[in-house]
Order: C-alpha cells, then structure tokens, then sequence
C-alpha cells in the first residue's frame, strides 16, 4: 500500500507535522516532554547510510540471480520464485531480515558488513536538529529508541552538545536507565553494530530482550511515541506497541507515525493505523521533519560552540556541502545552512574553510597547496586549543619552508598571534616587521603591530609615523580617530594628537569616503560630544546642537535615508527631547516598511535601540505605554527570528524587570538575548543583571570571556573588575582595573571605579587620599560630583563631619538626579531623599537592584521595596537558568 491508497483510506486519521509540533509543546514543564522518539533506518539515509529498502532491493536481486541462475530479474519475479523455491528462510513480510541472514551465513559476516556500511559517516544537519531538541534545559524529547546499528545519534550529541547521553545497547544495561532522569537516553532495541549480538534476521527481531521490552512498556506508561524512518517491520516492536495499545494506561499522548509520500504502507503498519490513539503524519524526510520541529519550537539552529577537532570539521563540511539536495526540499535547512556559511561571528570550521578559501590566492594567482590548507587548519586547532608551544613549533616549521609571501604571511599572522598569547610581545613584533616587509602599504599588517604596543601613547606613536603613508587611505584616519581619542581619555595629559588634529583627520576621512556609512561621521559626532562633554551652558549647548546637524544634513545632501543619520540624531537625544525621540522612532518604522530584507534588521536594531533609551530619560509614565504596545506590535511580532536577536530580547528584559516588576520574564528574555549577537553593545547591562539582580557570577564572567574577541583589551579587563567587584573579591577587582587602565581606559573613569571599590573596601583613608590626588586630573564635572559624594561618604564612616556645603553645591549644580539623591542622603535629608528614591524606583523598578549595592543607601530608605511579592520570591527566582 502507498501513502495515496492509505490516505483515501484513513484521511481522518491524518495529523500534520504543525499539530505534531503543538502536541510537543503542550509540556508540564521545561524539563518534562510529552513524547519519545522512535528512529528506524530511514532517518539516517542522507547521512549516507543504505535504508533497509534499499539494501532488500540489492539482496533481492543478487540472490535471485544466485539462486535462480537467471538475470532477467524483476521485483514481482524475485518473490514468487522465493515463496515458491525459497522454503522457511524466506518471509515476504520481513524482506530484510530473510534476505540479510541468506546473504550471510555467520553473526560475524553480518557484523562486518554493518560496521562497513556506518564506517565513516557521518551525521546529517537533523540529527543537530535532534540533539537541540533533547537539550535538559528546555527539552521536548528526553528518550530516543532505535532499530538502528549506526552510531550517528550518539555521535551528534558528542559534536553538538555538553550535554552526554545515556546509552543502552545491550539488555543487561538498560535496567539502570530511570525515566526520570532528564539525561537524554538511547536505546538501541536491536543492539550495536560494534557487537556480534546485533539483532539483523528474521529469527533474532522476532523478540525483544525482555529488559529492552520493559523498558519500552514502561515509558510507553509516560510518553506517547513519534516514529520516524521505521516501516514497522520488526514483529517483536509492532507486537509490543498493539498490545500496549488495549489498555488506556499507556501511550496516553497517543502514536503518530511520519510516512513519506513514496513508503510503502505494509499491512502490520496499517492495521496498527485502525487502532485508536494512532495517527499517521506526512513528511518529506527526517531531516526536513526535525528542522520543521525545531523552528516551530525553538527557532533557527544555533551552532555556536568552537567546532574544532577534525570530525567537527568534516560534520560542518558535509553540512554545507548538502550531498543529499536538503536545502532544495525544505526551505528551513536552507536557511539554516546559508546562516551558518555567513555567520561571521561563529567560530566553527565552515567559517575557516572559508576565510581561507577566500584569501587563497597569491598575488601570482596559484592556489593555496593542500598541505599548506592543512597546515593552517591544523595551527588553529591549536591554538583554539590553547596548545600554544605545539602550534608555535608547527608555524615556525612552515614558515621556513614556504616560497609564497601571501602564503607565508598567514604563517606569520598566527604565529604573531601565538606569541602574544605566550606574552613574547618583543618576538610578536619582530613578527610584524617581517609581515610589513613582505607589504609596506599593506594597512592589515599596520594594524597588526599596531595591537602590539600595549600602551597606548606608544601605539599613538606608531601610527602618527606612519600617516604619511597612510594619508590617501580613509580607514587609517579613522583608526588614527579611534586611538587618538582613547589616548587623550586615559592620559589627559599631553597626548600624541590634540582635538584639533583628531578633528583634520576625521576630516580627512570624510573627504577621502563621504559616504554616509563611512563610520567617520560617527566619529566627528564623538569628537564633537567630548568637546562639548563639560559644557552646561545654553549657549555651548546649542553651538553642540549646530555641528551635530551641520553633520547630519552633509549626510542627508547624499543619502537623507541613511541609517547612519539616524544613530547620530538619536544618540544626540537628550532629557529635553522625549518627543523628538518618538518622533524618529517613527519615521525608523515607515524607513523599515519601505527597505530591503537585509537592512531591516538594522534599522529594527535602531528602533530597539531608541526604545531602551526612553528608560534614562526624564519623562513621565508615558513611555511605558510606548514600549508596551512597541513590544506587542506587529512590527515586533512579524520581525524573525526573534530568539537569536540581542536588541529586541534586552529591550524586553528591560521592560519586565522596570515596568513590570516581572522578574520571571526579565530572567527569560536576559537569559534569550545572552545567546544571540552583537552582546558587547549590552554588556554594562548584561554584566550588571546577571550580577545584580541573579548573583549569576559565573555566568556572568562566561559571557565577559565570550565578548573577548569583539572589545579592546581594556574593556575586557574593565568588566572582568566589574565581575570581582559583584563577587566581593576587591583585591582583584582593583588588579584588572589597574590592567585596565595600562592598556587603555579612560581616566577618569578609573579613577571614578577605583573610588568605588575602596569605598566598598572601607577603605576610607586611602580612597579620601586618592580622591584629593586626582581631583585636579579630572574634568568631567558629573565625575567631580561623584568624588565628591565618595569622599563625603568616607569622612562620614570615619565618624568625621561632612562638607555641607560641598554637598550643597551638588544640589545646586543638579548634573544628574542620583547626584542630587546621594547628597540629600549625606546632608540627612531623609523625607526628601526617601521620597526621590521611591521616584525613581516607581520610575524603573531595575534601579532597586542597582541602589541595593550602593553603600551610601541606609538599608531601612529600601525596606519598603522587599515587600513585593515578585522580590519575595527572588532566591528561588536566582536559580533559573
């Protein structure tokens, strides 16, 4: 029987894969699935496994001829002559097993044959699909039994997941599997090809061991069952199932069993379909049903782990290669497939293979050797190994061998790299030498010994001798911007390039790319904002306002929907301009309506961007309502993929936990946006809420660890002080700040921190000592205040009298209203200060985290705020993953 006979049959016992998918996720919880899964040998064929079909269709033929001497040979020939001459070995019922056991004679003959066949496959894209879907911490399928030999569902879970299953093979070990251990579990019901006991003719699948077989009944009591790529023809599983099937006890969740189009329906198959609680569901292939799953459950496929060693690399190839035609039947792998050949950020060997690929040309146009192609694979393993002397012996050797510059300087790039990881900087840059003989005027090698002088003024140095070279070249200007900047912030004092020069350069850079997205715009909208940053004077503040939008209408004169103007015009919003604020929001949503797929996805970031900005704005109540029906707009609900995307998942966290006071959903939606991209923009607020408000100290440096790559060194070490700082581990806290610091960070800004941790240190001489010697170096007035309150604070602990009327001063001055809140605090203001903290805690209810660890706050101004239910329950709450 065909699927069109079966279906004009029992059409009304079809289901389709979206009902199956809304059976699965109708869970008791995350941690609890409905469902086992049932695989037969038609789930690993695009993995390059023969199905059972295809092999009886071989054996048929070849002992046919064998036995009959014939080689006019049909299907219908082939049966008859075999139910006729055949004798008992032959059942047409169970082709395969007859056929298998005829074929070969011994238990070892069909042991090797098996291992010969799953030898050195691999496993195809759905069986990543799977794995993802048993994940404990939001899993929609815990068990999965197999008829199969291979060891493909085992060895995914080896490449795609931390996560390591249970598997059972053998009848004597599967007693210790418990159906309530959230491990994810593999039975294998016929055994394991790597043993000569594998259960492959007639009379061995003609029962189960009774330990398998109890097990099967015993998590038939809790799941119901999705068989995929099994054609029902083993009499000891279809016996088990129809006799599991008389009593309502088991398989509650009801059978739904996935056919494709061209199966061939046997007669056990559709008589167990008659039986109530048994459906059938059309499919296309097991590797189309898993991805169809997964995107209706979880989304796009995310393989963001390090895919390093080598079977990892040839998994990732034969993904991307799609040898059995996926992406062509099902437009999800496709698009998963495309995802993970562009994502940049992934590092996973398919990106490698690539990069290289790309850059294997010499300027003579020879290819890249295979032996060199290996050489360098073969390096960045070990290096993401962090096996660095291995990997430093291995390019040192090619590098002495190889003829080719282009080559050669890939050589030289890693083993640069090597060298700064083993701390050999005075070798790294002899390195770059080498790497800049081979190309003078090649700005990627003056970028690399560039990163070489850890001190920024040095580095400041390089550069400005190297701008006449580099004069015709806009992206070298803006990196002169770049560092020129940082260096002014963290020394202050006689810097390598002044304001002005910055400003010729940026200029400079503009001439040379006035495109709009030249980011050089931005940085003379920086440059213009740190000439302005202490000027709170109507007049300074409108000279401000000019050159910003003398910039922004340059940029309009070429491209006026240039997303770039946007950024800068937002960014420019300040506490006066709420409305103005709304109003791009709203010409961003038309501009998003009117642009092309490709770059919706920016602008969307944009407006999630300019959304998150309401919450430091001083505004009333109506923002919340703005951001409410933003979240639950179509615009919102129509945008895809969702899950992966930072910006929308941290404007969400920030509503639940501000507006809401939801701190169930604020922990989901951190945790969501945690897993997408471009996590460095959301740092400060990632680092500090998992901090904060969760005490997620690990997870928190995990992801400061993950965000290594994609921010300056002394960024990294910034918020690797901010992590120690949350912990309580001051000691080291001060020590990144102070590597902070030597490569790189602003200087008032360190000096601001380090003011803090000694004031959480209650070390109150040294931090008044340290304010007092610094307070001439800082210029930022909102920075001054806040050395202000500290030190006050410190005289106060000691038992000393406060300035009042410095204190005053900050009130007068009014730069910010935590300024004003912390001095009201100090003068004993209580009424008053009470009464602005309960402001701004109704304001953005993320803020009473944030006040918790102020040491200026007495406990009893936040005991009020703890009667909220949500906060009550916030130790259980901690522990959510």
């Amino acid at each position: 029987m065909k699927y069109k006979t079966l279906i004009n049959e029992l059409q009304h016992k079809e289901r389709s894969v979206g009902d199956l998918i809304s059976f699965l996720k109708t869970r008791a919880s995350e941690q609890s699935p409905n469902y086992s899964l049932l695989l037969g040998s038609g789930a690993s064929r695009s993995s390059g496994i023969s199905t059972g079909r295809e092999l009886v269709s071989k054996w048929r033929e070849e002992i046919y001829k064998r036995l009959s001497g014939s080689d006019e040979y049909t299907p219908e020939v082939a049966k008859k002559y075999f139910i006729e001459n055949g004798g008992a070995w032959y059942s047409p019922l169970n082709e395969y097993s007859s056929l298998f056991e005829k074929k070969y004679d011994l238990p070892t003959q069909r042991r090797r044959f098996v291992e010969e066949q799953v030898d050195k496959t691999l496993p195809s894209i759905g069986y990543s699909y799977l794995v993802s879907l048993t994940n404990p911490f939001n899993q929609f399928i815990n068990t999965i039994f197999t008829t199969n030999f291979d060891d493909l569902i085992n060895e995914s879970f080896y490449q795609f997941s931390q996560v390591r299953p249970l598997v059972c093979a053998h009848d004597s070990s599967v007693n210790s599997v418990s159906i309530n251990s959230s491990r994810p579990k593999i039975i294998k019901l016929h055994g394991d090809y790597l043993f000569d006991d594998i259960k492959s003719t007639l009379r061995e699948t003609e029962s189960l061991e009774i330990n398998i077989k109890n097990k099967l009944i015993e998590f038939s009591k809790e799941y119901g069952l999705i068989v995929v790529g099994y054609a029902g023809n083993d009499r000891s599983i279809m016996d088990t199932i129809n006799n599991l099937l008389k009593t309502e006890e088991y398989l509650k969740n009801g059978i739904y069993w996935c056919v494709r189009e061209d199966d061939d329906i046997s007669q056990d198959l559709r008589k167990l379909l008659w039986k109530d609680r048994v459906y059938f569901v059309k499919i296309d292939g097991f590797d189309e049903l898993m991805s169809e799953i997964h995107h209706g459950l979880k989304g796009e496929l995310s393989l963001k782990d390090n895919f390093t060693d080598a079977k990892k690399d040839l998994i990732i190839e034969s993904f991307t290669k799609d040898k059995y035609s996926l992406c062509s039947k099902s437009s999800l792998i496709r698009k998963d497939i495309e995802s993970l050949k562009k994502h940049k950020n992934d590092q996973d060997i398919s990106n490698l293979i690539r990069e290289l690929s790309g850059a294997g040309k010499s300027e003579e146009g020879d290819s890249f050797s295979e032996s060199d192609f290996k050489n360098l694979l073969n390096i960045d393993h070990l290096i993401k190994c962090r096996k660095y002397l291995s990997a430093k012996e291995q390019a040192e050797i090619h590098i002495s061998d190889c003829k080719d510059d282009s080559v050669r300087s890939k050589y030289i790039k890693r083993l640069i790299e090597i060298n700064k990881e083993l701390g050999n900087f005075e070798d790294a840059l002899i390195l770059c030498d080498d790497l800049i003989g081979i190309d003078e005027y090649d700005i990627g090698y003056f970028l690399t010994k560039s990163g070489m002088y850890k001190d920024i003024s040095k580095r400041c140095e390089f550069i400005k001798s190297k701008k006449e070279d580099f004069d015709s070249d806009y992206s070298f200007h803006n990196f002169l911007v770049i560092e020129g900047l940082s260096e002014i912030k963290n020394k202050i004092d006689n810097p390598v390039f002044s304001v002005d020069a910055l400003f010729k350069s940026v200029e400079r850079s503009i001439k040379l790319n006035p495109n709009p997205a030249n980011p050089g715009w931005n940085l003379k909208v920086d440059l213009i904002n740190y000439k302005y940053r202490n000027s709170n004077d109507k007049i300074s503040a409108k000279e401000k306002d000019e050159m910003i939008s003398s910039v922004t209408n340059s940029m309009k004169e070429m491209n006026p929907n240039s997303i770039g103007i946007y950024e800068i015009e937002i960014n420019a919003v300040d506490n006066n301009k709420y409305q103005n604020l709304i109003e791009k929001i709203e010409e961003l949503k038309v501009l998003y309506g009117k642009s092309r797929i490709n770059r919706r996805k920016r602008i969307f970031n944009l407006i999630c961007d300019a959304c998150l900005l309401m919450f430091s704005l001083d505004e009333n109540d109506g923002y919340k309502k703005y951001i409410s029906d933003f979240i639950e707009s179509d615009l919102v609900k129509s945008f895809p993929s969702l899950e992966g995307f930072t910006p929308i998942n941290i404007l969400k966290a920030q509503y639940y936990i501000s507006i809401e006071k939801d701190l169930a959903s604020f922990n989901e939606y951190l945790m969501l946006a945690i897993k997408g991209e471009d996590l460095k923009d959301y740092a400060s607020f990632i680092v500090d809420s998992l901090c904060e408000v969760f005490k997620k100290y690990d997870k928190a440096q995990e992801y400061v660890e993950r965000i290594k790559d994609n921010v300056s060194e002394s960024t990294y070490y910034y918020y690797v002080s901010v992590v120690f700082l949350h912990k309580g581990e001051f000691e080291s806290s001060l020590e990144s700040l102070n590597k902070s610091l030597e490569l790189g960070f602003s200087k008032e800004e360190y000096i601001n921190k380090k003011v803090f941790i000694l004031l959480k240190m209650n070390k109150y001489e040294q931090l008044i000592s340290f304010a007092d010697l610094n307070e001439s170096v800082v210029v930022s007035n909102v920075i001054k205040d806040i050395l202000v309150i500290n030190k006050e604070l410190a005289k106060k602990n000691l038992g000393r009298k406060v300035n009042d009327i410095s204190l005053r001063n900050v009130v007068a001055r009014s730069l910010s209203k935590d300024l004003v809140f912390s001095a009201n605090c100090l003068l004993g203001h209580d009424v008053k200060a009470k009464r602005m903290l309960k402001e701004f805690i109704n304001k953005d209810y993320y803020k009473f985290f944030t006040y918790k660890t102020w040491p200026l706050i007495p406990h009893d101004y936040l005991e009020e705020f703890y009667v909220d239910a949500v906060v009550q329950n916030e130790v259980e709450l901690i522990g959510v993953n």
